[in-house]
C-alpha cells in the first residue's frame, strides 16, 4: 500500500479532530498509530508523482484528494476509499473496504 506524504501531514495537522472522533485518549496514541501506518504503508513524497499533479487536479472531485489521485496515476493503482464522491470520475478505480476484502479473500 502507498500513500502520499500529504496524508501523514493531514493526520498530524488534525490530531485534535482524530482524538475527538476516534475515542483515542492522547497524542501519544495517535503518534503510535501514525508510526504503525508509516511502517506498513510506503509513503511517497510529492516530487515522486509531480508529473501527474496537474492531471489529478482535473479529475478529482475534491482538490484535497489530488495527491491521492496523482499517486494512483503514477503507480497505475487503485484508491482505497469509502467516499462515494471519489467515483465521480473514471480515470482511477476507487475500491471500498468491502471490495478490498473480497479482493484479498480471493
Amino acid at each position: 500500500m502507498y500513500a502520499p506524504a500529504y496524508a501523514i501531514e493531514e493526520l498530524r495537522k488534525n490530531k485534535q479532530d482524530l482524538l475527538k472522533y476516534t475515542g483515542l485518549k492522547s497524542n501519544d496514541e495517535i503518534e503510535l498509530i501514525m508510526q504503525t501506518l508509516q511502517a506498513i504503508i510506503e509513503i511517497k513524497p510529492g516530487d515522486f508523482f509531480e508529473e501527474y499533479k496537474e492531471k489529478a487536479q482535473t479529475i478529482t472531485p475534491d482538490l484535497k484528494d489530488a495527491p491521492f489521485f496523482a499517486l494512483a496515476l503514477k503507480l497505475e493503482a487503485d484508491i482505497w476509499s469509502n467516499e462515494p464522491r471519489l467515483n465521480k470520475q473514471s480515470a482511477v478505480k476507487v475500491m471500498t473496504t468491502q471490495e478490498v476484502r473480497k479482493f484479498i479473500d480471493v
